[in-house]
């Protein structure tokens, strides 16, 4: 709770009631960068939708978004394979240093999905993705996240990943 109330602090969210961020602490505990992403992504999806972040609200965001829960861990491969399923374009496209703008979008997409549900690190990630330096996987998670806040497709996008996550994740379990 300490935690995510400096990060409402800090982010001047002032609007995130105690119960609200009690819900989040519920849903996530496995890292400080986890929790704030989950608040983060509740009160993005509270404004995307003009609604107030409420538990209920934080509830319904967090069961849907945090898919590798008690389940077997996720890897970076499952994002990677996850991801060229839902865009539409090959794994190799991924790794490949293709710059067209959708190969890079979902590249993106998934590094900022990995770094969220693995125990990866950042060059760990950016060595799984074809070998590149943590700084584009930093780039990425940064871009993606300030997206969250203002784009509902890219909130669309995280979320699909994120439930095909969950699909596989609940077919090993």
């Amino acid at each position: 709770m300490a935690i995510l109330r400096k990060r409402a602090r800090v982010d001047s969210l002032a609007e995130v009631a105690d119960e609200t961020l009690a819900e989040v602490a519920r849903y996530v505990n496995a890292s400080v960068r986890s929790l704030e992403g989950a608040l983060i992504r509740v009160v993005a999806y509270a404004s995307l939708r003009g609604e107030s972040a409420t538990p209920n609200l934080a509830r319904q965001v967090l069961e849907r978004l945090y898919p590798c829960g008690e389940r077997p861990e996720c890897t970076v491969e499952d994002v990677q394979e996850a991801a060229a399923d839902l865009f539409d374009v090959s794994r190799a496209q991924l790794l490949a240093r293709d710059r067209t703008p959708r190969v890079a979008y979902a590249r993106q997409i998934a590094m900022y999905v990995a770094r969220e549900v693995t125990h990866e690190t950042l060059p760990a990630i950016g060595r799984d993705f074809g070998g590149r330096n943590h700084t584009t996987v930093l780039h990425a998670h940064k871009r993606i996240t300030a997206d969250l806040a203002h784009d509902s497709d890219t909130l669309e996008a995280v979320d699909a990943l994120r439930a095909r996550l969950n699909d596989r994740s609940a077919d090993r379990a």
